[in-house]
């Protein structure tokens, strides 16, 4: 009767670790990997020229914003960014602009199932997506163009997993407010042991990027409470050098769009080799246009962040940090300096 107990414990057990999986991969196609329609917000809503593009992925179409650095700018680099989950490109178009502004070229793409792009959206369409976007970037931003890959938050896991495949390899790899992988990034978030010790080791960006043989930058912010800096100075430790370290001083994990600025990306465009600022004026924005781009508010980050511990929470929470302890940066870190405005 002992037996037959502890095997119906451990068959239950089972069940129920199985179930936290199920549940876990409801959780990130329901909240990483779809969204709403693209939002209004264009480059045009900046004052920038840009390309509204359908990348092929399959039998799919992913919606883009392409935007070509002004003419006035010298070999200017370009980079393609895979961005983060429950956005659209509609939400990029200031860093888009900051870029444009900077003599960087840029290509922010929608994969399956968000903004306006092919449903839907799955873990398996996202794999392909990645490489897809690559190809089209690629070819309109030919040699000798030096063309770099971007991802922010879930797109970092995305790009990492799809660069050692891409061909001809990037120039350069940036990896922006990252985890180190999906079970830490639960973990911290207060995910139950028990699930975690069934879920797969999905997304590890530390065993990814040791693939990569391109140079890399890691840029982490040290105020970043949803991937907070120790996860993202484990991906910096993990990567083969040439490698830097951009320590970004009082940001919150969206800050790379949101509320964009010249502290934040200064790395980037060090990073890069921004040939400088372009004196070309900007395209008056038409009549009907929106207006500047709004690309969030404060509630709008808030909520964002109070969703993704709530979906922690639904997989038996257990306690976890509302902040990061403060973290000493490896030697000779790239760091982003002046101090910048305060943030939300």
């Amino acid at each position: 009767m002992r037996r037959s107990t502890l095997g119906w414990i451990a068959l239950g057990a089972a069940v129920l670790l199985v179930a936290g999986c199920a549940t876990m991969v409801n959780v990130i196609s329901q909240n990483a990997l779809s969204t709403g329609p693209n939002g209004p917000e264009t480059p045009a809503s900046d004052g920038v020229p840009f390309e509204r593009v359908s990348i092929p992925s399959h039998s799919r179409r992913l919606d883009g914003y392409l935007v070509r650095a002004p003419a006035d700018c010298k070999n200017p680099p370009a980079i393609l960014i895979y961005h983060g989950f429950d956005e659209t490109i509609s939400r990029w178009v200031d860093a888009q602009a900051l870029l444009w502004r900077h003599c960087v070229s840029s290509l922010v793409f929608d994969p399956s199932g968000e903004g306006d792009s092919t449903k839907p959206a799955s873990l398996i369409h996202l794999a392909e997506d990645a490489p897809a976007a690559w190809s089209f970037a690629h070819a309109h931003f030919p040699t000798p163009t030096r063309l770099f890959v971007m991802g922010h938050s879930m797109g970092d896991a995305v790009m990492l997993a799809a660069e050692p495949h891409l061909r001809p390899q990037p120039a350069g790899v940036i990896v922006a407010d990252s985890f180190a992988s999906l079970k830490s990034f639960w973990a911290f978030h207060g995910t139950s042991p028990l699930v975690l010790a069934a879920m797969p080791d999905w997304w590890n960006n530390t065993r990814a990027i040791a693939k990569v043989h391109v140079p890399v930058l890691v840029a982490q912010s040290d105020a970043d409470t949803m991937t907070p800096f120790g996860q993202g100075q484990q991906v910096y430790e993990a990567a083969n050098p040439p490698k830097r370290l951009a320590v970004l001083h009082g940001f919150r994990h969206n800050a790379v769009r949101f509320r964009t600025n010249e502290t934040w990306w200064a790395p980037v465009l060090d990073f890069v080799g921004s040939p400088g600022v372009s004196l070309q004026p900007l395209t008056p924005i038409p009549a009907a246009s929106p207006g500047p781009a709004v690309t969030g508010g404060l509630a709008d980050e808030t909520a964002r962040e109070d969703a993704v511990r709530a979906a922690a929470a639904t997989l038996a929470p257990s306690s976890a940090p509302d902040q990061i302890a403060a973290t000493q940066a490896p030697p000779d870190p790239l760091t982003a300096a002046p101090t910048p405005p305060a943030q939300p």
